[in-house]
């Protein structure tokens, strides 16, 4: 059997996206990162958003590794690498924890459709950056039978914690926070978890939690036990929250999204393709 914990905690981070269009990290940079700030044990998340990034650190060049195509155990540093998929809903995003790393869902469907297919695929659902830009919680909020169908809700996400006026939500971890010890009781079943959603290295770990360790010997073991692990109740000093890193993280995100969808948009208009293609020809 392959299933169960130890009694021994650890920390987990299982939402960070590790790279952005200009920043690509190999298999031992992650691995190395990952055990630095989560520790022999560690638990972190490689998170794809509409592309393949975590098949690429997963099968990239580097330390001996067991790939169970959902999870990879490098026993060498004691460190676990899951594979995610934020996947856009019609009423916000959730995130698929535990698929196949070949698994890819189709964005843009009913959330209660994307949460099915997650379940019916072995994977863990959880709502991500609920009262953050494109978060699920006003939705849910007035849908609670959609909650018994999560696995677990983001109660602080690092991304989260930046918020620039009339750009940004406002204490989206808070409110997020505050909705889940209000349901809780209701909802026995639902786990929380804390983590940085970042896209560089340095954020791994910044925000994460402790959960007891997994047993590695299977991928199917891995991702029911770090689903039971969520629903265990934690103390404060079993959470860490980070707020200047995470904000920095975020705020670097967001201008290097804002470049490259403009570049993008330059770059198809006639009156700025010679100037693109002159960079072109320098690379």
């Amino acid at each position: 059997m392959c299933f169960g914990m130890e009694n021994r905690k650890v920390w987990a981070d299982i939402h960070n996206h590790i790279g952005t269009p200009s920043k690509r990290y190999d298999f031992n940079q992650v691995v190395d990162a990952s055990l630095g700030k989560l520790g022999k044990g560690g638990i972190s998340g490689v998170t794809d958003y509409g592309d393949n990034r975590a098949k690429a650190v997963f099968e990239g060049r580097g330390y001996e590794r067991q790939d169970y195509g959902n999870a990879i155990y490098v026993p060498e540093k004691e460190i676990i690498l899951i594979h995610g998929d934020e996947v856009p809903t019609r009423q916000g995003h959730v995130v698929a924890i535990g698929l196949h790393k070949d698994v890819h869902l189709k964005h843009g469907r009913e959330l209660e459709d994307t949460i099915k297919e997650i379940e019916d695929k072995g994977g863990i659902s959880v709502a991500d950056h609920i009262f953050y830009k494109d978060g699920i919680g006003p939705y849910i909020s007035h849908k609670h039978e959609i909650i018994s169908k999560l696995d677990a809700i983001e109660i602080f996400n690092g991304e989260a914690n930046l918020w620039i006026p009339g750009v940004t939500p406002s204490r989206a971890n808070e409110m997020a926070e505050h909705f889940y010890e209000a349901i809780k009781k209701d909802f026995p079943n639902l786990g929380s978890v804390v983590t940085s959603d970042g896209h560089s290295l340095y954020e791994i770990g910044s925000s994460c939690m402790m959960i007891p360790k997994l047993k590695t010997t299977c991928g199917k073991g891995i991702i029911e036990s770090l689903r039971a692990g969520l629903k265990i109740q934690r103390t404060p000093e079993e959470e860490r929250k980070s707020y200047y890193i995470s904000r920095i993280g975020a705020f670097q995100h967001m201008v290097e999204l804002a470049y490259y969808l403009t570049k993008d948009k330059l770059t198809h208009a006639p009156e700025f393709k010679d100037l693109f293609d002159m960079d072109k020809d320098k690379e």
